[in-house]
């Protein structure tokens, strides 16, 4: 056990494979942040004297309007689609696939999703394995929606 002054326990660790959760770990963040502070708002309600109704109003609106405006800065899709399409993936080759283009738009940023399908008209010659076709492409705009308020600004001051 004990070849050498670093030698203890120098077997080969065993550590689990990293999986990804399967819920968005950043939603219930946000969500918790407003959804926390509104139970307790909803334990002391029973307390307030006067014009709970209106101050239950207030708080639920304000409550509301905040959640959407986090959630629409920090979470990545706003909306999105996608659809089916035959494309032609390499020039010069008669090969067609069938593939699913799909496009998530957010306040700050913009995802592009090309995931194939299927094979239409196969090449013979082809050495390529399609099935493992799969595009992710993450495009920023918040540099473009930065510099247009910063214009604002100095126009206005």
């Amino acid at each position: 056990m004990w070849d050498s002054w670093f030698g203890g326990f120098t077997e080969p660790s065993d550590y689990a494979n990293a999986v990804m959760p399967d819920v968005n770990v950043r939603a219930i963040i946000i969500s918790s942040i407003f959804v926390i502070p509104y139970l307790a708002f909803l334990i002391i309600l029973p307390g307030v004297r006067e014009k709970r109704l209106v101050t239950l109003a207030i708080f639920t609106i304000t409550a509301l309007v905040g959640a959407v405006l986090a959630a629409s800065l920090y979470l990545p899709g706003w909306t999105g689609g996608s659809a089916k399409i035959v494309s032609q993936l390499r020039s010069h080759v008669n090969e067609r696939m069938r593939a699913r283009v799909g496009v998530s738009v957010g306040l700050t940023t913009i995802n592009i999703t090309l995931r194939y399908e299927q094979m239409v008209k196969e090449d013979s010659l082809s050495r390529i394995d399609m099935s493992q076709l799969y595009y992710n492409e993450k495009f920023d705009i918040s540099g473009g929606i930065t510099d247009e308020f910063l214009a604002v600004r100095l126009r206005l001051a």
